[in-house]
Parts: structure tokens; C-alpha cells; sequence
């Protein structure tokens, strides 16, 4: 699920932790 996640990551959000990380968690 990490890959996925990943994929879907925006270049902005990478450095920090984005919404989809949250979401991912969860």
C-alpha cells in the first residue's frame, strides 16, 4: 500500500506530510 500511496503523493508534498498520509494511516 506504501507504493500506492506514494504514487499518488503530489512533488509538493513530499517533503512534508501531506493529507494522503494522514488518510493512509488511518
Amino acid at each position: 500500500r506504501m507504493e500506492s500511496l506514494i504514487s499518488e503523493v503530489p512533488a509538493s508534498g513530499t517533503t512534508t506530510t501531506p493529507s494522503w498520509v494522514v488518510t493512509g494511516c488511518s
